[in-house]
């Protein structure tokens, strides 16, 4: 088995250890379940590495039709970002059953359906292979995650951040379709094959194609959550329930940055100034990001923000990856998109530990402030050593470390 699908696995396990950390003395069936998505889907890593399919196309559905022709593909390019969105939300659901007694305010029935719609509609979104039908289960996405955070009766402040969501991602999907019925209209093609096809032999990047370029670029930014469209980014995933937070910063985030290595490393490739601009956005998202997150008091707030630098740089690597390879350096190409898409991975399993780390640690102190978290490795040692497991950096902040002049334990 490759080294990355043996890292998922062993993240797999610590999410599971994460999860028994806010079972109480009476739940103690669920902690045996919460083990259950780990088995799963190693047995699925197992099959998706005996059968080869990261190096091969599977069809799993065709249709015909006109606008909406589309079919669900699994490649080497949706394959990861489907493994990492099947980990994620399995660890949360099963997060969400012990969670959810301590959540009195969550309508946990409506939350749990929600979810499990969730997770169909973002999983269509990794497959299907037709940019229009793409676009309609983004939409019906973002409905399902406003939906799931307002689950929450009592928090006002995150239906504010609902309708901010809900407006940001609204411009997103108008450029998003504006830009890919330019190509659509000019080529007469709606699937990612044709159009790929057709592009190689026809393309040919004009005044009215870069237009449609740049609309599909700054709307898929928006989607990731790219400076200057973060604001949504922050307010959410910092007022949203605990597991849907998880998922926002890992697998839907996630879900612009698929578009972007889809539509231009994958079937257009863009010319130097989209590319210039796109890796411009990355640097301005890491640099803000991370200069933000060193400032917030609030721990899911700084997640947040760490989520912004993150996808910055996952942008700025795969923008060098279409630069390298337009210079004919395949090879080097090849290596950062790799390398991309294993920071992606990891940054995803790693980040949902730690907002469900975050969850517990609200319920253990009754606090999201940093500067009452301290001690927090005495009330819950099973906690931090999760933590620490999960990445350097989490290790280096709970060992003591200033952050922004506050010490967490």
């Amino acid at each position: 088995m490759p080294s990355y699908l043996i890292a998922i696995v062993t993240h797999l396990i610590l999410l599971g250890i994460l999860t028994t950390a806010v079972c109480d003395q009476q739940c103690r069936h669920v902690r045996v379940l919460l083990f259950l998505p780990v088995y799963v889907m190693a047995l699925f890593l197992a099959y998706v590495n005996q059968m080869n399919m990261l190096s091969t196309e599977l069809v799993v559905l065709r249709d015909s039709g006109t606008l909406f022709d589309f079919s669900l593909v699994i490649d080497s390019v949706s394959i990861p970002f489907v493994i990492l969105h099947s980990v994620v939300f399995l660890a949360a659901l099963f997060y969400l059953f012990p969670y959810a007694k301590h959540y009195t305010s969550l309508k946990v029935k409506r939350f749990c359906c929600l979810y499990v719609l969730l997770y169909l509609s973002a999983l269509l979104v990794y497959i299907v292979d037709n940019g229009l039908v793409m676009l309609l289960l983004l939409d019906l996405t973002v409905l399902l995650v406003v939906l799931a955070a307002t689950s929450d009766r009592k928090n006002l402040r995150v239906r504010r951040a609902a309708v901010l969501y809900i407006v940001i991602m609204g411009f997103a999907s108008i450029c998003i379709a504006l830009g890919y019925l330019t190509f659509v209209a000019k080529y007469k093609a709606v699937r990612f094959d044709v159009l790929r096809a057709l592009w190689r032999v026809y393309g040919i990047w004009g005044y009215e194609t870069i237009i449609a370029a740049m609309l599909m670029l700054l709307g898929l930014a928006a989607k990731t959550g790219l400076v200057p469209f973060h604001v949504w980014l922050p307010k959410l995933h910092s007022e949203a329930p605990t597991p849907l937070s998880a998922v926002l910063s890992s697998s839907i985030v996630a879900l612009g940055l698929y578009g972007f290595l889809r539509i231009f490393l994958d079937v257009l490739g863009p010319p130097m100034h989209i590319t210039l601009i796109a890796a411009a956005l990355g640097f301005a998202s890491l640099f803000y990001g991370s200069i933000y997150a060193t400032t917030c008091n609030d721990i899911k707030r700084l997640l947040a923000f760490s989520t912004i630098a993150c996808m910055g740089y996952a942008t700025l690597v795969l923008s060098s990856a279409i630069y390298v390879g337009a210079k004919g350096e395949e090879v080097a190409a090849g290596i950062l998109i790799s390398s991309t898409t294993l920071y992606v991975l990891g940054h995803g399993l790693s980040k949902a530990s730690l907002f469900l780390a975050a969850g517990v640690s609200t319920l253990l102190r009754g606090t999201r402030s940093l500067d009452k978290l301290r001690g927090l490795v005495y009330a819950s040692p099973v906690l931090y050593i999760a933590c620490l497991l999960y990445t350097s950096d989490a290790a280096d902040e709970l060992d003591g470390v200033d952050l922004g002049g506050r010490r967490i334990i």
